[in-house]
């Protein structure tokens, strides 16, 4: 029987490795809620709404060749990315259409969009009145600069994305704490029985530290990344990216990108490699008796475990795998030895 430190350190190994997956599972749930509810595309649109400040001008922006051809499916106006460039481009396109008939490099682009500035409402006029005034005062010529007109509104469109993306995390993280609870409770994780179950059963302990080890080692093993790189594949960084992240390889690859499909899959895995570890978990016929008094101490015992998993799934998968990369380490580790004192004489 391993000495108390020693069984004290596995148990917190296997626990950070349980967390991990249930993290994962809840990372997966929250991903393929959000592609259900076009959560990306909502939220990129209503940034881009609130960043033209004109209701006309969005629905035109959303319509232009370069944004619609990033929708993907015959209902979808919006799409989940959009690249700086491309927002200029159609911006531009927007605010001064070509006339019909004209071929590239026929017009002075910045002009027109000088000319049209008037005929934009008030708020957007506001807006882009200076990134205008701007590519004409650096350049002697009376054309300006388009290129540093183009390079301001990527700019400007940049860091309207960084307040979107902090919109996007907020709604998902809602998603996790509630996703959370119902995993916790409908899975009944119960932390301490889970613990109990651990520290009673050695070969049970045994197999799931087992387990964390590989799962920790596996990257070393592939000759992939280090173990922060390799968190943030996952569902949970996933969930947690920002709007242009998750699709710019869909839009680099036609809209091929399936998330709900990738959300399903891996959660299934997780929860295929949770019910392997054969641990107390699940609704069974010993688990109902509990609940015959909702005040016993049994009861409350597991209101509390549910809470303590309910909190540990909420700080998501890169920070368990993190704790349990350390943890394996200081038991790979171990103690150091006792320093050898000089014998005297």
């Amino acid at each position: 029987m391993p000495d108390l430190p020693s069984q004290v350190l596995e148990i917190a190994i296997a626990l950070a490795f349980v967390f991990f997956l249930f993290s994962l599972v809840a990372s997966g749930i929250t991903e393929l809620v959000s592609a259900l509810l076009r959560l990306r595309a909502r939220t990129l649109e209503s940034g881009l709404r609130e960043l033209l400040a004109d209701p006309a001008t969005a629905d035109k922006l959303f319509s232009h060749p370069l944004v619609a051809r990033l929708a993907k499916g015959a209902k979808r106006k919006t799409p989940s990315y959009l690249s700086p460039r491309n927002f200029s481009l159609a911006l531009i396109d927007t605010i001064a259409p070509p006339a019909a008939g004209s071929t590239p490099g026929s017009r002075n682009v910045l002009a027109a969009v000088r000319d049209k500035l008037n005929d934009l409402p008030e708020e957007l006029r506001k807006q882009l009145y200076p990134l205008v005034e701007d590519a004409y005062a650096v350049v002697e010529e009376a054309e300006g600069s388009l290129a540093r007109f183009r390079a301001s509104v990527e700019t400007w469109f940049d860091d309207s994305m960084q307040r979107v993306s902090g919109w996007y995390k907020r709604r998902s993280q809602l998603i996790i704490y509630i996703v959370a609870a119902v995993v916790a409770i409908g899975l009944n994780v119960d932390t301490i029985r889970i613990a109990d179950r651990l520290w009673d059963d050695n070969a049970l302990r045994e197999s799931v530290v087992g387990a964390a080890i590989e799962t920790v080692q596996q990257p070393a093993a592939d000759g992939s990344q280090t173990t922060t790189d390799t968190a943030a594949d996952t569902p949970a960084e996933c969930a947690a990216t920002d709007v242009s992240e998750t699709e710019e390889a869909a839009a680099a690859e036609g809209g091929s990108f399936n998330e709900v499909d990738q959300a399903v899959d891996e959660t299934q895995a997780c929860l295929d490699e949770i019910a392997a570890l054969q641990l107390p978990i699940g609704w069974s016929a010993a688990n109902d008796d509990i609940w015959t008094d909702p005040f016993s101490l049994d009861s409350l015992q597991t209101l509390g475990g549910w809470l303590i998993t309910f909190f540990a799934i909420s700080l998501g998968a890169p920070f368990w795998f993190d704790a349990l990369s350390k943890l394996a380490r200081l038991r790979t580790t171990g103690p150091r030895p006792e320093a050898s004192t000089p014998s005297s004489g």
